[in-house]
């Protein structure tokens, strides 16, 4: 059975408390320790804790304003798996004016807690849980001033320093926008342009070629009785004679590039019927 306690002690830098809290570990064979208050500064932590409870591990708060909290277990009994609630950043280009920066996350990011700022220009921001943190870190990107905010989990001993970026990681830009509209434009086939139908399309009337009317001549021969040919065609009209009838036009689509050739180079649309 893993035994945990958690003391409100109100001051370790006085050794008499110190040794309080050793002996309270010893006495009932703790396994995890939680420390309120603590009141020690950061310059003064790694002395108090090497004769304090040697050979365990120790987890502090001091990305917060206070640190005032301490934990430590015993690495040979239990493990121990720090979930973070506190996000670092910065902002992209200029350093921002600090009470600006926090109004605006506050005004924006719900669960925050308090913002804190270092001297090189990177803050803090603590949340009330995990799920508020995560929520504002890939809900990105946030921009302040028309600047990105660069924003991370923070996590013990993390190097604080700025990266290069291609690109801000967020999903805000990848959502898919649904808008509603009364009605449904024409759209046309031909150049994909909306206000028109493909029969109407500008652009399908250039390739199509002008009508050009060819004339020639039709030519049949008569094979019947010389009685008939007289009361059809006239006494002037001969057996086995070809006879010509008066030219009539014929329309045929053909490439505007054709006209003005001569009669032998559209002599393919000339037809002899029997």
């Amino acid at each position: 059975m893993i035994k945990a306690a958690v003391w409100n002690v109100r001051g370790l830098n006085n050794v008499a408390h110190q040794n309080a809290v050793a002996q309270l570990a010893r006495d009932h064979n703790l396994h995890f320790l939680g420390l309120l208050e603590t009141r020690v500064r950061l310059t003064n932590v790694l002395s108090i804790r090497s004769h304090l409870l040697r050979n365990w591990t120790w987890f502090d708060d001091y990305s917060g304003p206070g640190g005032r909290i301490w934990l430590a277990w015993n690495s040979q009994d239990v493990d121990v798996d720090i979930i973070q609630a506190t996000a670092v950043g910065y902002v992209l280009g200029k350093k921002p004016y600090f009470p600006q920066l926090e109004a605006y996350v506050r005004m924006n990011w719900m669960g925050l807690e308090f913002v804190s700022a270092t001297s090189n220009g990177f803050y803090f921001f603590q949340f009330k849980t995990v799920a508020y943190m995560e929520e504002i870190i890939e809900g990105g990107p946030w921009l302040f001033q028309g600047q990105p905010i660069v924003l991370q989990c923070w996590e013990p001993g993390m190097s604080l320093r700025r990266q290069k970026h291609t690109k801000i990681p967020g999903r805000r830009f990848q959502q898919k926008l649904i808008f509603e509209y009364e009605w449904l434009p024409q759209r046309c086939k031909l150049c994909c342009s909306l206000g028109h139908s493909a029969a109407a399309c500008p652009e399908g009337r250039k390739g199509k070629s002008a009508p050009v009317v060819v004339f020639v001549k039709k030519k049949h021969s008569v094979n019947v009785d010389s009685s008939v040919v007289g009361e059809v065609a006239g006494p002037s009209a001969e057996v086995g004679n070809e006879v010509e009838d008066d030219v009539e036009p014929e329309v045929e689509h053909t490439n505007p590039s054709t006209c003005g050739q001569s009669k032998g180079d559209v002599a393919h649309v000339q037809t002899t019927s029997a």
